[in-house]
Order: C-alpha cells, then structure tokens, then sequence
C-alpha cells in the first residue's frame, strides 16, 4: 500500500511538471506569434507607406492589392493556427486516455496484489502451524519405528547368537565326552592324568571364552550408550527447535492463538 502511495504521488508530480512545461510552452508560442503578427502589420505599413510615397498616383490600386494579400495572409494563418491547435487537443485527449488507463491498471494490479498477499499471509500461516504439527507427529512416528525395528534386530541377533553358542557348547561337550571315552578305551593305564588335562583343558576355554562374551557384552553396552546419547541429543534438538518455532508463530498470534497452539504441541510431544 505504502508502494503504491509513492507511485501516484511521484505520477502526480510528473504530471504537474508536464502541465507546467506545455503552459510555459503555449505562452512563449503566444508570445512569438504575438510578436510575429505586429511585425508583419508594421511591415506591412512600412510597405503601404513607401508605394505611397513614390507612386501617390497609382496609390489606391496597389493597396488595395496589398490589403487583399494581407487578408489572405491572415486566413492561411489562422487556419492553421485551429488544425495546430485540433492535433494538440486530440493528442492531448489519447494521452489523457492512455494514462487514465494505465492508472486504472495499476490500481487494480495494486489491489489484485494487496489481496493475493493478504490471502497468501492468512494461508501460509494457517498452513505453517498445520505443517509444524503434522511435521512434528510424522518425526516422533518415524522415529518410533526406527527404535521398534532396532530393537528387533538386536533382540534377533542375541537369539541367533545364544543359539550357536549353545549349539558350539553341545558340540565342544560331546568332542570331550567323545576324546574321553576313546582314552579310556585305549589307555586305561594313564587314564587320571590325561582326563585332568582334558578338564584343565576345558576350563580354561570356557575362561577365554568368559572374557570374550564379557568384552563383547562391554562392546554393546558402551554402543548402547553412545547410541541412546545420540538419540537424546537429536529429540532434544528437534523439540527445542519446535519450542522456539512455536514461541514465534504464538507470538505472531492472539492469546487464544497461544494457548490452542501449546496445547496441540503439548499433545503431539505427549504422543
């Protein structure tokens, strides 16, 4: 609006500029014809004056001529004086015309855009409070997803993993029991000593195997960890910043606004 204040006060000044150039204009042209006209009269005295003093005999043939040149003189004149005058009035009204036109235009452009603004400002906002929400439920939705599919492939492999490692111990058991049985089938004699080796044996790889699924245990935990503090930093990011994207918009708004704003953000955080 302030726009288009501006343009139609610097178009009235243009346009007052103009009338003052075309009136100093008219006058000057005035005046040049006004000086033109007594010249030719005085000329035209001087004229009749000398042909009567050097031929007072022929005196009242030679003006009379002279007065019919003169006539004729002033009706070409003004003849052209009214169709000069006829094209700067009709140029006058088709400039009128095209610059009545132009500012109905530009008022109505003026208007059209006003009111496409004003509707595109009460649209995106409607549409950016929806957007905000909507954004916010399909971010906390997705991310649920995310976890519940984590969570399954992790609790997945646990079982696949507990399960080859009670297959390997059945496996490893029955290799004991199996070496035992043939010792004692072919060397009844050194029977103690060698089964204290096998049992000495196995002790010790359940005790590598022990350290082994307990740093692997610390592994997963301390991944867990780093994992869940990601996590935590993310959706504390992501509801700082739709805090401070609803503090914005609610201060944009009415009170009403504010509180129907909180609660809906309130709802989705909650959901």
């Amino acid at each position: 609006v302030h726009a288009a204040i501006t343009i139609q006060r610097a178009y009235r000044r243009y346009k007052e500029k103009k009338e003052e150039k075309r009136n100093s204009a008219k006058v000057a042209q005035q005046k040049n014809l006004a000086l033109k006209s007594q010249k030719s009269k005085q000329d035209l005295a001087r004229k009749s004056s000398n042909i009567s003093q050097s031929k007072p005999v022929a005196k009242k043939q030679k003006f009379e001529d002279i007065v019919h040149a003169a006539i004729t003189i002033q009706r070409a004149y003004r003849s052209y004086k009214k169709k000069k005058e006829e094209k700067r009035n009709s140029a006058k009204l088709a400039q009128q015309k095209k610059l009545t036109i132009k500012s109905q235009k530009s008022r109505q452009d003026l208007t059209r855009k006003t009111q496409n603004i004003s509707q595109s400002k009460s649209v995106t906002k409607k549409q950016k409070f929806g957007d905000i929400v909507h954004a916010a439920i399909t971010i906390q939705r997705a991310y649920r997803r995310y976890k519940e599919k984590k969570e399954e492939k992790r609790n997945s492999a646990k079982v696949a993993q507990q399960k080859n490692l009670a297959l390997k111990s059945q496996k490893s058991k029955q290799d004991l029991a199996r070496k035992s049985s043939n010792i004692s089938q072919s060397k009844p004699v050194a029977k103690k000593q060698k089964f204290e080796d096998i049992v000495h044996a196995a002790i010790t790889i359940q005790r590598a195997y022990r350290s082994y699924k307990k740093k692997k245990e610390e592994k997963r935990n301390s991944a867990k960890l780093a994992q869940q503090k990601k996590l935590t930093i993310k959706s504390q990011k992501s509801r700082q910043d739709l805090t401070r994207k609803t503090q914005n918009i609610s201060q944009s708004k009415s009170v009403t606004k504010k509180q129907k704003f909180g609660d809906i953000v309130h709802a989705a955080i909650t959901i």
